[in-house]
């Protein structure tokens, strides 16, 4: 499946210290073999409402996600990335939590 804008993934890629594998959301389609992503992190005490957006387990559009808590997407974590780093399809945003999304970004 060809990746697209608001679908979830898991890449590995570094947040503060952690160099672990984590979820993502596209930002764009792939273009020269190339996709923008923005982190995604489920540590709320990171959590910061000024630069994240909340994605909590209570939108009715959550499971759609495939992610298994709530976490956020880090505005300040958006990065440019080869396609072939994309590693597992989990889901993608949905409904009104996409358009939510769409409204913040």
């Amino acid at each position: 499946m060809t990746p697209a804008v608001r679908d979830v993934y898991t890449v590995r890629y570094r947040y503060g210290r952690s160099h672990d594998i984590r979820p993502c959301i596209l930002l764009t389609a792939p273009l020269a073999s190339k996709v923008t992503i923005c982190l995604l992190s489920s540590q709320m005490a990171l959590y910061r409402p000024v630069a994240h957006f909340l994605i909590e387990e209570s939108y009715p559009d959550f499971p759609a996600t495939g992610l298994d808590r709530s976490s956020f997407a880090a505005g300040d974590e958006i990065h440019e990335i080869r396609v072939e780093e994309l590693r597992k399809r989990l889901g993608r945003l949905e409904g009104e939590l996409a358009r939510a999304f769409e409204a913040w970004i």
